[in-house]
């Protein structure tokens, strides 16, 4: 009986593990995933005013990609449909196109640790006041 409690407790242990990791990336795992590796532009659409800025800036990019690619992305519990945004950021790279809201991927709604709105709003702010 030990043993198939053992057996039973370890398979499960497996299962939430592979259902959270499936629930879970960073950024920088996405653009891994979709297969950007230079990417040459990024706009940033502020959802509040309309507004966007385009980046194409290597050191830009690279100071944008800096401050995001750690962010964790945690799969909301509510998928219900919601209306607007903080922020859009598409990246380009070729003919290539990938976008992401501050909650959103690929019609799934997300949870950012730290904050994806946050970052994107001193980073946006800082290029405007330039």
């Amino acid at each position: 009986m030990n043993r198939y409690l053992f057996l039973l407790s370890i398979t499960l242990l497996f299962l939430i593990g592979g259902c959270s990791t499936y629930d879970e990336k960073t950024i920088e795992h996405v653009l891994e995933k979709e297969d950007f590796t230079n990417i040459e532009e990024i706009v940033i659409r502020n959802g509040n005013t309309g507004d966007t800025i385009t980046i194409t800036e290597e050191r830009q990019i690279a100071e944008l990609l800096s401050l995001i690619n750690k962010v964790v992305l945690y799969k909301d519990d509510n998928q219900e449909p919601r209306d607007g945004f903080s922020y859009t950021i598409t990246f380009k790279e070729d003919t290539k196109k990938l976008s992401m809201s501050d909650k959103i991927l690929h019609d799934t709604y997300y949870k950012t640790q730290p904050n994806l709105a946050q970052i994107i709003e001193t980073f946006y702010e800082q290029l405007t006041s330039e």
